[in-house]
């Protein structure tokens, strides 16, 4: 338990080191930055000073921060995921089957943020390679590929919904993926993510296999549900009478959120992710 009530620290990706505002850190703090750091989280703070102030690790202290967190102890973790709307439609069928996954993730906890990717022009890779002398970010930075590994990077798991176009994901979110991916790969690495595919009638298990490779290619668990993660219907309404569909859905969050509750209790217990080999690369003729 604290003594002193006086102090609070905060760091930044940039640098190991703590910055101290109000005096000296004390043991319960130190513990408590050094676990934020580690795994870069949002600490949600509780004590009689700070009142459940939720701060956010690797940014600057902030300027209306209590002043005193006597009593300091770690009262939550805060984990996200990332909903990317792979349809051009803002508020239609792709993303009324989101925010039931959503609705459960929070309910369990689990903060969400949804991504349109919209209706504005999108690149596809040209296969430059510029990104490879680039810091997690794609050559091209006229659209939304480098906010969404930005966000990535803060994110502990994903839903990757799409709409259905000729058996198959559309193509907005073929090409985000693909640069977002090959670019800011490190992003992803062995967070749980899971596809959502919205049709009329047919090709959303082709859809969903699509979006499974960006996955199994990420070192990244893919979460499951009771049946694959489809809904049906033409307008929102209708996918909302698509029961087994809605149904399947909240169960999907319900893993999601179980999967990613139980990655934080074995980080809480040392255990990381392995460090894979990936320096062999061949082809089919040599």
């Amino acid at each position: 338990m604290c003594t002193k009530n006086r102090y609070f620290a905060a760091c930044t990706p940039f640098s190991a080191r703590f910055f101290m505002r109000y005096g000296k850190l004390s043991p319960c703090a130190e513990t408590l930055c050094h676990f934020a750091f580690q795994h870069r989280r949002r600490v949600r703070l509780t004590g009689p000073a700070t009142a459940g102030y939720t701060g956010k690790v690797g940014g600057p202290v902030s300027p209306g921060l209590p002043p005193a967190v006597c009593g300091l102890k770690l009262g939550g973790i805060e984990m996200k995921v990332l909903l990317v709307n792979g349809s051009s439609h803002e508020k239609g069928c792709t993303y009324t089957a989101l925010q039931q996954v959503a609705a459960v993730l929070e309910q369990e906890g689990i903060a969400c943020e949804t991504v349109q990717l919209g209706s504005g022009p999108v690149r596809d890779c040209i296969g430059c390679g510029k990104c490879k002398t680039l810091q997690n970010a794609c050559v091209f930075s006229d659209d939304v590929v480098n906010e969404l590994i930005r966000k990535a990077e803060q994110a502990d798991g994903f839903i990757f919904g799409t709409p259905v176009y000729y058996a198959h994901p559309s193509g907005r979110i073929l090409s985000v993926l693909d640069r977002t991916f090959y670019a800011g790969k490190p992003a992803f690495l062995h967070k749980p993510g899971a596809a959502v595919a919205s049709a009329r009638r047919a090709g959303t298990t082709a859809s969903i296999d699509v979006l499974n490779k960006y996955f199994t290619i990420a070192e990244m668990p893919i979460v499951a549900s009771t049946y694959w993660n489809m809904v049906h219907g033409n307008r929102p309404e209708e996918v909302l009478q698509d029961a087994e569909g809605m149904m399947t859905l909240q169960n999907l969050g319900r893993n999601m959120a179980w999967l990613l509750h139980c990655i934080e209790a074995g980080k809480a217990q040392g255990i990381t992710a392995p460090k894979n080999d990936g320096s062999v690369r061949t082809n089919f003729i040599r």
